[in-house]
């Protein structure tokens, strides 16, 4: 007994030893890798010192009134609109949990006891990557009522913030941050979407999966914002389709003209549309499109995000955030006897300029390339 106890209190040792060199910037270096998306969060990343954030957001742009000296100018509110307002992200928590089972820990000398603590941080940083970047994407739903990703609810409180609650705008938009832009003055609190049109039978068209159509976006989004996306995301199949229209030679070409780009540094394919790359990303939400659907929803397809990470980015606690617990290593019997631990994350997605953000819905893959048509895209703040 003595003996066990003496092998426990010495993998206990070695843990914290080892758990004390993951510090908070080992972890999000760690985590926040191997998908191009991620890596660039990682590079824009806000502390707060509390469970929220709450920035001045961008809405709308103000009308000017001309007038000559003789006129009663007789300024009203509608002179006056509002043109910012705050939004208020909450935090989500967020907790790994890694237990070493006690027979597995009973079993190794010094190095083992290294090796099994590696293996299984290991495949909990893996773990949390995976958890993270479900949330960053999320899911659609297929009611048909045109509600795409309202955010996974935790604990039937909070929700995370994917992008695809930041740049659905089905029709009228919905509410991000706490602000509705179905409500006046706030109705360009809304991004940029390419989507499906209907036919003359009132069938949703698909979106043709054509360089012309990205170029088309991106330009319509500088032309709004003055400024272009810094990364679209594709799935797998739409970058394939985009690929096939680029010749070999110019891919290589393009590969060398922009190899000092963090994309090609970190290890990544790339198309550039307009200095824009287009990277893939196998949780980048996609599924057959289904013709003859009267909503955008029903019709499916695949999407595509354009992001501008000047106005979005990953917030965390900072106090509370990429921590292991306090307590250390502790024997526990949960499930089964062993050592186990957690570290954990306050933190959630947020956004200042909705309108800066790109989103494309209903691309077909599959579709022949005679068929290509240039898309048709409804701008922040249409319907008001």
């Amino acid at each position: 007994m003595a003996d066990s106890q003496l092998a426990i209190d010495q993998a206990k040792a070695t843990f914290a030893a080892l758990t004390r060199a993951m510090r908070p910037r080992t972890l999000v270096d760690n985590i926040f890798q191997a998908r191009p998306i991620w890596n660039k969060m990682r590079q824009n990343m806000k502390p707060v010192s509390g469970t929220s954030f709450q920035p001045a957001i961008e809405l709308r742009q103000m009308t000017g009134r001309k007038y000559t000296r003789k006129t009663n100018l007789n300024l009203g509110a509608e002179w006056a609109p509002e043109i910012a307002t705050t939004a208020d992200y909450e935090t989500y928590e967020y907790l790994m949990h890694v237990q070493i089972p006690m027979q597995d820990i009973l079993k190794q000398g010094t190095q083992g006891l290294v090796d099994l603590h590696q293996a299984y941080i290991k495949n909990a940083i893996k773990s949390v990557r995976t958890d993270f970047s479900t949330d960053l994407f999320q899911t659609r739903g297929s009611d048909g009522t045109g509600a795409i990703g309202t955010g996974r609810a935790v604990d039937a409180t909070t929700s995370v913030s994917g992008m695809n609650t930041l740049d659905q705008c089905m029709w009228y938009g919905n509410t991000y941050g706490g602000v509705n832009p179905l409500t006046t003055n706030q109705e360009t609190w809304e991004a940029h979407v390419v989507q499906g049109q209907a036919n003359a039978s009132s069938e949703i068209e698909a979106v043709a999966p054509s360089l012309q159509n990205f170029e088309f976006a991106i330009e319509q989004v500088e032309m709004t914002c003055d400024e272009k996306p810094d990364l679209i995301v594709v799935t797998e199949d739409t970058w394939q389709a985009l690929k096939a229209q680029v010749p070999a030679q110019d891919y290589a070409m393009q590969r060398a003209a922009y190899k000092g780009t963090d994309i090609v540094r970190w290890g990544y394919s790339a198309l550039w549309v307009l200095d824009v790359p287009i990277v893939r990303d196998r949780d980048c939400y996609g599924e057959d499109f289904t013709p003859g659907q009267a909503t955008t929803v029903l019709a499916k397809g695949h999407d595509a995000y354009g992001i501008n990470f000047n106005h979005f980015w990953y917030i965390f606690n900072r106090n509370a955030s990429f921590r292991w617990h306090e307590d250390g290593w502790e024997r526990g019997r949960t499930s089964y006897d062993c050592l186990h631990n957690q570290y954990y994350v306050w933190g959630n997605t947020a956004c200042d300029s909705r309108r800066a953000q790109l989103r494309f819905i209903n691309i077909d893959p599959t579709m022949d390339i005679s068929d290509f048509e240039l898309a048709t895209m409804r701008l922040p703040g249409a319907d008001a």
